[in-house]
């Protein structure tokens, strides 16, 4: 018995999506399944490369990866910020370790929309970060994270001198995280 293809449903793949731009979208039904569009990951980064967020602060940096499919975040153990050198070298070995295509950087906008010291302070290290590691360096609006990352650990009740280290990872899982939704 002959079965025709199945017909693409133009309210689950827009025009203008990811499937009228890559070949490997245009069936329908892949293996994202039915009702979901797929991540625009394969656009920004090779396949099957992860991205990784980073939540830069004086003392320590926060990190999230991605899933290969970019669709969760994990937390990563943070980084004891020690000197400069130090600190790119770390991330250039977790970043060649953890196949990573894509760094995707907090950018700490003031709750106007002003980009201030601390935002330049971001955009030099993910310049260096860039040039290092031939990768693509994104920023990331990261208002909030931080704030919402105190919130949860404070409502899950872990102690205080845990909750210091722990809200830099739950940032950048929130930071990552959003980013992901967004795509």
């Amino acid at each position: 018995m002959y079965h025709s293809p199945p017909k693409i449903d133009s309210n689950l793949v827009p025009a203008r999506s990811v499937a009228a731009v890559s070949p490997f979208w245009q069936f329908p039904f892949g293996s994202f399944g039915r009702h979901r569009r797929p991540p625009i990951i394969e656009l920004l980064a090779p396949p099957n490369s992860r991205i990784l967020a980073l939540d830069l602060g004086k003392r320590r940096i926060g990190m999230a990866i991605s899933d290969p499919l970019g669709i969760t975040a994990q937390g990563l153990p943070n980084l004891e910020r020690t000197n400069k050198r130090a600190d790119f070298s770390a991330l250039e070995t977790l970043i060649r370790d953890r196949e990573v295509g894509l760094i995707l950087m907090g950018n700490p906008i003031n709750m106007g929309g002003v980009e201030g010291r601390q935002s330049g302070w971001v955009r030099e290290f993910a310049a260096e970060l860039e040039r290092r590691t031939n990768l693509p360096v994104k920023l990331w609006d990261e208002r909030l994270t931080s704030v919402e990352a105190g919130r949860v650990l404070r409502d899950s009740g872990i102690s205080i001198e845990k909750r210091a280290a722990a809200v830099d990872r739950l940032s950048a899982v929130i930071l990552l995280q959003s980013y992901l939704d967004s795509l």
